[in-house]
């Protein structure tokens, strides 16, 4: 019971790190919205579907240029 004083801490602590989603810039956020633009006549395929995760996972707070 120990360790579990000492990695449960260390665990909470590198978590976030670990599994936060990396932003990407806002120059590449304005591209895939563009594709996003671009293939909303076809929701469902494959280029709208990845630029909307992307924008989703990617793009909640861009770095700016």
């Amino acid at each position: 019971m120990r360790w579990m004083r000492f990695t449960l801490p260390l665990l909470l602590l590198i978590s976030p790190l670990a599994f936060g989603q990396k932003q990407y810039t806002e120059g590449a956020c304005l591209l895939l919205q563009h594709q996003m633009v671009q293939f909303s006549a076809q929701p469902n395929s494959h280029n709208y579907q990845s630029a909307k995760r992307e924008v989703d996972n990617h793009c909640k707070n861009p770095i700016p240029h």
